[in-house]
């Protein structure tokens, strides 16, 4: 009798056992279909968009997340964007004007556009987007970032931040550039063939080289510490602004001058002459824009 009670207890120790881990794979099942959303305020945005669709609980089921592939968060009080690498087809994300200090995008893989200004970022991870080709960070606090892996970026705003150095090298398709207001020494845009527009005023740049930049259209460098700035080889230019410069060297003459539309260089004191294809055509038109001691040439010493 004692072994029949023995082997009855078995038998129920088993049925629990195995109920247990039924209810702990469930468990782990149900898990594995949701995912942390932490903030709360990035939820309830998410709620407000009818893209989380199990309430206010810190988490938003797996399948409503990979189905999104354009999310605006804009001006949400948003803290922590955590559960954002669940958005797994995620290709437009804008988050601008919140209270971020670190974006985490490596989870990200087929995002193609960003922008993610006004925020107080010190840390951003764009490493794992190889489909990225905006990339919007104005008004942040970033020191650096790395951009070797985003080979189809075209179009970068970085101003406002507190970069010392950048490397850029790795994005051959870049077209825009715009870094105002940093603490950038030095600029390397030789690896950039396809560059139309150079926006880097409000840096201490000493120099800066365009020879390899054919498309170039737009050069805006104001407030910087350039000595010698030589467009001879772009023959796309429209717009040059060099400003507040140390400049004692200055060749516009590119063989095309009447497609230059916009045109300032003021308060380089030890500039005296400026190269360019008609002395009398720059004269009359450009005049006005350029500092008293400066005359324009067709070659200057």
């Amino acid at each position: 009798m004692k072994s029949v009670v023995k082997l009855f207890g078995l038998m129920v120790c088993a049925i629990l056992m195995s109920a247990c881990s039924k209810d702990d794979d469930n468990n782990i099942t149900t898990v594995s279909n949701e995912i942390a959303i932490p903030d709360a305020n990035f939820e309830q945005a998410l709620i407000d968009l009818g893209i989380d669709t199990n309430g206010l609980n810190g988490n938003i089921l797996k399948t409503d997340a990979e189905a999104v592939l354009s999310l605006n968060v804009d001006e949400k009080g948003i803290e922590n964007l955590q559960g954002i690498e669940g958005f797994k087809n995620l290709k437009y994300l804008l988050c601008n004007d919140n209270l971020l200090t670190t974006l985490d995008l490596s989870g990200n893989e087929f995002l193609e556009e960003l922008d993610c200004k006004g925020n107080q970022l010190t840390n951003i991870n764009v490493s794992n987007n190889p489909e990225l080709n905006f990339l919007y960070c104005h008004e942040n606090q970033l020191t650096n970032i790395d951009l070797s892996n985003n080979l189809k970026l075209e179009d970068l705003s970085l101003g406002n931040n507190s970069l010392s150095t950048i490397d850029i090298s790795g994005n051959p398709m870049l077209k825009y550039i715009k870094m105002d207001s940093n603490n950038l020494s030095s600029v390397d845009v030789s690896n950039n063939p396809l560059l139309e527009e150079f926006i880097c005023q409000d840096n201490s740049l000493t120099s800066i080289d365009f020879s390899n930049n054919p498309e170039l259209k737009y050069v805006l460098v104001n407030r910087n510490f350039l000595t010698n700035i030589d467009v001879s080889h772009n023959t796309n230019l429209q717009v040059i602004y060099c400003d507040f410069n140390e400049l004692t060297s200055l060749n516009l003459k590119n063989g095309f001058n009447q497609n230059i539309t916009h045109l300032s260089i003021t308060n380089n004191e030890e500039l005296s002459c400026i190269q360019v294809d008609d002395a009398s055509y720059s004269t009359l038109l450009w005049s006005d824009d350029v500092d008293a001691q400066i005359s324009f040439n067709t070659v200057c010493n």
